[in-house]
């Protein structure tokens, strides 16, 4: 399963955009992540623009 949630970046994150990817900071991103019954994986940012 996914779990997918809008997120605002309060500390920087590298995101990915359809150009490639930036560092994004104080503004409203998109992050999931994979997960099961035995754990999570680590966070993927995307960003609207």
């Amino acid at each position: 399963m996914f779990q997918r949630s809008n997120w605002f970046a309060w500390f920087p994150v590298m995101v990915s955009t359809p150009n490639g990817k930036r560092l994004s900071w104080i503004e409203t991103i998109m992050r999931e992540r994979a997960w099961t019954e035995n754990g999570a994986g680590p966070w993927r940012y995307y960003a609207y623009n």
